[in-house]
């Protein structure tokens, strides 16, 4: 028994050495972050509105249910084709389809009852005529 827990115990450190190990105190002070991803150019106040928009979007991606919201995470965060989709998850292409747009339209309809967040572009419409309201992009649509 002693000899079983000692051949164990080396088999450990050998796999211990076999990593590479980097100290900490060797990386430099000075690069914290990386540079090409932060937007020297962007306003504290538009950062925070836009984490605040991408925390919403994020609620509201897991308020889908799972079926909505592997299908649209796979076609609009990963980019995949709707046929990729189709052969990832064994579903048929129209079931695919009826999917995203159903996940769509629940993910805008929870992102319209925070309509501040969103770009202006975006924010729903004071009641104007239908013809004011088919000149406006379509969120998610």
């Amino acid at each position: 028994m002693t000899r079983i827990v000692v051949n164990t115990c080396y088999d450990v450190l050998r796999v211990q050495q076999r990593r590479a190990i980097d100290s900490l105190d060797a990386l430099p002070a000075e690069h914290e972050s990386i540079p090409a991803l932060v937007d020297r150019t962007e306003e504290p106040e538009a950062y925070a509105e836009r984490v605040e928009l991408n925390h919403w979007i994020e609620q509201g991606l897991r308020a889908l249910p799972a079926q909505q919201r592997t299908v649209l995470v796979l076609c609009d965060i990963h980019g995949y084709a709707y046929a990729e989709i189709a052969a990832v998850t064994g579903l048929a292409m129209g079931t695919v389809k009826s999917r995203i747009r159903r996940g769509r339209t629940r993910l805008r309809d929870y992102l319209l009852r925070k309509p501040e967040l969103l770009p202006a572009t975006f924010r729903p419409l004071p009641s104007r005529s239908r013809a004011d309201a088919s000149m406006r992009p379509v969120l998610f649509g």
